[in-house]
């Protein structure tokens, strides 16, 4: 007779969490999902969201280790391979600056995807700024500046013009050049400049130069971000949330949608929140459309089948 451990055993692949930012490109991950009927039907509604170009802000509702960092894991590769795809990105509220944390995750993501020279018009024309601080305030600097730029094959004057007509080649090489001067310091002016503006250009330049539909934000685990988040700069942050929710909003071709992740609505924190970051909330919270993660005792029954 056998042991019940001899004729049954643990799909292993179901027992790993998921980080969305370190899993993107890992297709184990993405094979051992399991869609339950729940996650069916959010996933369906996301995919029908992206196809009428609908409900493009929403906040995914449900409670910690149910699956949500997974079905989203899952949506966005299905995003990634449509043929006019979606860059998902990936937003951690681990930054102290909300502006940021949108600009690394756009940065980021144009990494993964190998898409690190799709520079905003912006790029160019700091690099010319750079150029002109170094000629007026740092001329051991510029003379060094002066030396690469020579041994590239060109003049200070033609550098500047190519810099002018947004040729890629050129500014690649000051991007070379940069951390030569500044000790190692990446040219990263993106971090300075305004998210909105910024997404909508690199989402231009994804429709127009690489047939992309657009971007696709995932604020990861915005909860966290919440309920750890200084009530001085609270609302600054929710105006960035206010005005990334109505770009994707109204945004058209290409397309841009946001989802935030909670493990619930933020009326129902009470009185464990400050009254100033709910009234903060308030501007935001209309602007999101709430997909609720239901889990219910048959979605238990339905993993432990196919764990099994």
């Amino acid at each position: 007779m056998y042991e019940l451990n001899e004729v049954i055993g643990i799909d292993r692949r179901f027992q790993n969490s998921v980080n969305l930012s370190m899993d993107l490109n890992n297709q184990k991950k993405i094979d051992s999902y399991i869609p339950t009927r729940s996650a069916k039907s959010i996933l369906n509604w996301y995919q029908k969201s992206v196809e009428q170009n609908t409900d493009n802000a929403t906040i995914l509702i449900g409670p910690y280790g149910k699956g949500k960092s997974h079905l989203l894991l899952v949506l966005s590769d299905q995003l990634r391979k449509r043929e006019k795809p979606f860059l998902p990105v990936i937003v951690s509220g681990t930054y102290e600056d909300l502006n940021q944390a949108f600009l690394m995750g756009i940065l980021d993501a144009l990494k993964r995807e190998d898409l690190s020279d799709l520079a905003p018009e912006s790029y160019y024309s700091k690099a010319i700024d750079t150029i002109e601080l170094w000629k007026k305030q740092y001329p051991m600097a510029y003379e060094i500046f002066l030396q690469e730029i020579t041994a590239f094959g060109y003049q200070e004057k033609d550098y500047h013009k190519q810099l002018e007509r947004l040729n890629e080649k050129v500014l690649r090489n000051f991007r070379k050049i940069y951390p030569k001067i500044t000790n190692g310091s990446e040219f990263q002016p993106i971090v300075e400049l305004e998210t909105t503006k910024i997404y909508q250009e690199i989402s231009r330049l994804l429709y127009e130069k690489y047939q992309y539909a657009g971007i696709f934000i995932v604020f990861d685990e915005f909860s966290k971000y919440i309920e750890g988040h200084q009530v001085e700069t609270f609302a600054r942050d929710m105006k960035i949330v206010q005005d990334m929710c109505e770009l994707c909003n109204s945004s058209k071709n290409p397309q841009m949608h946001i989802t935030f992740v909670a493990h619930k609505s933020i009326k129902e924190y009470g009185t464990a929140l400050p009254k100033e970051m709910v009234h903060a909330f308030t501007g935001v919270e209309g602007r999101l459309k709430e997909v609720p993660f239901i889990v219910s005792s048959q979605n238990n029954y339905e993993l432990i089948e196919h764990a099994l």
